[in-house]
């Protein structure tokens, strides 16, 4: 018997990156448990331009149909999904009172998060690999940031960088007895990459994502 979940979220979009599997990943504030959260949009996508400070509601269907007697394989897993952006207005007085929650917690959070382990970082593409995954034919960017000592590689599925762009990313910083390790949450494509480039513009958002507990 196929197993079917059902989820609704309704996000006041704080940002969003691309992926490796060409998924998106979005960061927000979710009005319908009052609370930071972030999660992938699974590909394929409908087209739609996800703006930051802007209320989305995302359904998802998700079935998966057993392939043995407790067996449950990634291939068995079908994902439907829809988003459309709500407006303030047809929010319920409960999730009006949640929307205040969260443009109070914004102001509470005006100073630097110390040592924040999820930070947005810009760097320069210093190579470009192609490379075969598990997934098919993808690309290695090797890209260099003042935000750490060793160059980052993102990897990409559908590429549109050149060695000497700038890109910009989220980055998770992972700390232990051997030093750190470091994880590409996501990315901007090119055309996005541009505002993120202006420090001031880089540093507001960060402030935004820093309350946001990535596990």
């Amino acid at each position: 018997m196929s197993l079917v979940r059902e989820e609704d979220y309704l996000i006041l979009l704080i940002d969003s990156f691309f992926d490796f599997k060409d998924g998106v990943l979005m960061l927000g504030y979710d009005l319908r448990i009052d609370a930071y959260t972030y999660f992938e949009l699974t590909p394929p996508l409908k087209k739609i331009n996800l703006i930051p400070g802007k209320i989305y509601q995302v359904k998802r269907k998700i079935t998966k149909v057993p392939d043995g007697a407790d067996d449950l394989i990634a291939d068995n897993v079908q994902i439907e999904q829809k988003i459309k952006a709500i407006v303030e207005s047809k929010l319920n007085p409960i999730e009006k009172i949640y929307y205040a929650n969260y443009q109070h917690h914004k102001k509470k959070s005006a100073g630097p998060t110390p040592n924040a382990h999820v930070v947005l970082c810009v760097g320069e593409v210093k190579q470009v690999e192609n490379r075969v995954s598990v997934l098919g034919p993808c690309t290695d960017l090797s890209v260099k940031t003042d935000e750490v000592e060793t160059d980052i590689i993102i990897r990409v599925q559908t590429n549109t960088y050149e060695v000497g762009d700038a890109i910009c990313f989220l980055l998770r910083k992972i700390g232990s007895s051997q030093g750190w390790s470091y994880r590409v949450l996501g990315y901007k494509n090119k055309q996005q990459t541009a505002d993120y480039l202006n420090p001031d513009f880089r540093s507001l958002r960060n402030l935004e994502i820093n309350p946001i507990d990535f596990r």
